[in-house]
Order: structure tokens, then C-alpha cells, then sequence
């Protein structure tokens, strides 16, 4: 995690940080059970993507797939 702006932003009480990438920004807001926000933007299509949490659950029915 990181202070310095960059591709994946995690939201918690009006605080930003960044890292280095999107499963990171969803594992510590999961893992810390916190409420707050991820936004990442798609590699491919430069879209924004965000997925609001509560108390570590996502709000959301959007899914993130990796490739082994």
C-alpha cells in the first residue's frame, strides 16, 4: 500500500491509498472486515471499476478473475 496516486485506490472514512493491484485493494479491505470503496481501472478498456464494501463484504455482484 501506498500514498503515492496510482491504478488501484482504496477508500476508507475519507482516506485514499493506493496498490499495486486490484486483489491487493480487495484483500485488505476484506481482511481488515472494512467499510469503504475500491476503484481500479480496466488494463484493457481504461474503464473505471468500483465496488463499494461494508464491514469487509463486497456490495456488489461484479467478480474478479485471475489467470493462473
Amino acid at each position: 500500500m501506498t500514498i503515492t496516486p496510482g491504478r488501484h485506490e482504496i477508500s476508507v472514512a475519507g482516506t485514499k491509498r493506493w496498490t499495486w493491484c486490484a486483489l491487493d485493494a480487495i484483500g485488505i479491505l476484506g481482511a481488515l472486515g472494512a467499510s469503504g470503496s475500491v476503484r481500479s481501472t480496466d488494463p484493457h478498456t481504461g474503464a473505471s471499476i468500483e465496488i463499494e464494501f461494508v464491514d469487509g463484504t463486497p456490495q456488489t455482484d461484479k467478480h474478479l478473475f485471475i489467470l493462473a
